[in-house]
C-alpha cells in the first residue's frame, strides 16, 4: 500500500499519512470490506490508489488557484532505516519498470497516466486524443499484460 501511495504521491510523508487514513478508516469500519466483491489486498491497493490520487487533483487545484507566493519545498524523505529494505524497493522498481518497458506504447501510456500521473479516463483520452472506448481497453489490457509480466518475474502483489 505504502509503494503504490508513494510511487503515486513522490512523497515519504504523504504517502504514509494515506496510508494510515486507509488503514484507520478500515480499522473503524470493517463493515466497509465486502468479501463477496473481491480480495482484501486489491480493494486495499484500489482506496490507496483512489485517495493517492484525488490528493494530487486537490494539490493541482490549489496550485492553478494560488495567484502568487513561493512554490511549496519538497519534502525529503529520510533514509531507510534497514539498508536492505531499500535495495529490495529499489530492485522491485526496477522490475516494474522493465515490465511497463515491454508493454505496448498505447498501454503502456495509459497507465502511466492514470496511475502515475493522476487523471481520469476521460483526461488520458483528451490528453492523447483517442477515444474514451480505446483509452479503457489500453487500460484493461495494459494492467493485465503487466500482472502476467510481473508475474514471471516473481512479483504476485
Amino acid at each position: 500500500m505504502y509503494a503504490l501511495a508513494l510511487c503515486i504521491l513522490g512523497d515519504s510523508g504523504w504517502a504514509e499519512v494515506v496510508v494510515q487514513d486507509i488503514v484507520f478508516r478500515l480499522w473503524s469500519d470493517s463493515r466497509r470490506y465486502d468479501v463477496t466483491r473481491g480480495d482484501l489486498r486489491r480493494w486495499l491497493l484500489t482506496l490507496v490508489h483512489h485517495a493517492a490520487v484525488d490528493g494530487l487533483r486537490s494539490k493541482r487545484a490549489a496550485v492553478r488557484t494560488r495567484s502568487s507566493g513561493a512554490e511549496p519545498l519538497a519534502f525529503m524523505s529520510a533514509p531507510d532505516a534497514d539498508p536492505s529494505e531499500h535495495v529490495w524497493r529499489t530492485l522491485r522498481a526496477e522490475q516494474i519498470r522493465a515490465a511497463l518497458a515491454r508493454l505496448p506504447i498505447g498501454q503502456r501510456e495509459a497507465i502511466e497516466l492514470v496511475y502515475f500521473g493522476g487523471l481520469t479516463q476521460a483526461e488520458v483520452a483528451q490528453k492523447t486524443d483517442q477515444p474514451l472506448g480505446t483509452v479503457k481497453t489500453r487500460l484493461r489490457l495494459g494492467a493485465r499484460n503487466l500482472r502476467d509480466a510481473l508475474i514471471e518475474t516473481g512479483i504476485r502483489e
